[in-house]
């Protein structure tokens, strides 16, 4: 007997004991059993995430989103996104996953970061300045060893090689917040620009120096920390 001869009340009794990958991989094997699991699968891929140490014994959530970012699942963040899964926080008038993205709260991969940035920009969430602080987060920061964040840094840095080892993914991100969403080439107006440097001291390869002063970086400016 095949799944299709299954009564729909034994599939979806016997998908209730599987967890999501297994769910998933039970849809597709056949066309009849992603339709009919469909709707469950949404269900499961918009809900609330427990967070990983809980406190004070109450159980805290975080939105799906913020946990695919976290975990880095591109594919469900794209899809979280595509069906307006935001995890907007219309009580705070805050959207957690975006703020951390610019305030570099956390290590967001760059596919992650260029879905989440097409996704703010559509939903007019992305101002030039936002854009300007996404691009600084691209760039390695003028630090010393031992200094603060260095540990961080590196370890978000060995992570981004892994990821995109010929640094092509990150020229395109950072063209595309240069050509499409505002962002500013030099760098001067952004938080701590001071501390950080300009983009184009902070530029390590000849293609994102070349990239900079394509879109008008100013090679003049210099930050009191340089």
């Amino acid at each position: 007997m095949s799944l299709a001869d299954l009564p729909n009340e034994l599939i979806f009794e016997v998908a209730s004991y599987l967890d999501d990958a297994s769910l998933s991989g039970l849809s597709r094997i056949c066309k009849g059993a992603q339709d009919l699991l469909q709707g469950d699968l949404h269900r499961r891929a918009i809900t609330d995430r427990p967070t990983s140490q809980p406190q004070s014994g109450a159980r805290l959530t975080i939105s799906a989103l913020d946990w695919a970012v976290k975990n880095h699942k591109v594919p469900l963040v794209r899809y979280l996104l595509a069906h307006n899964a935001t995890g907007f926080d219309a009580t705070k008038q805050t959207w957690p996953a975006l703020d951390r993205l610019i305030d570099r709260r956390d290590y967001y991969d760059i596919g992650t970061t260029m879905i989440l940035v097409a996704k703010a920009a559509e939903l007019g969430r992305l101002s030039g300045i936002d854009a300007t602080a996404i691009l600084s987060n691209q760039l390695p920061d003028h630090v010393e060893p031992y200094s603060r964040g260095f540990y961080a840094d590196r370890d978000r840095d060995r992570y981004a090689h892994q990821e995109d080892p010929d640094g092509s993914k990150k020229l395109q991100l950072v063209d595309l917040l240069l050509s499409k969403y505002g962002a500013d080439a030099t760098g001067a107006g952004i938080k701590d620009a001071g501390y950080r440097g300009s983009f184009l001291h902070r530029a390590r390869c000849p293609k994102m120096f070349k990239l900079l002063l394509q879109h008008k970086a100013d090679i003049n400016w210099t930050s009191s920390y340089c």
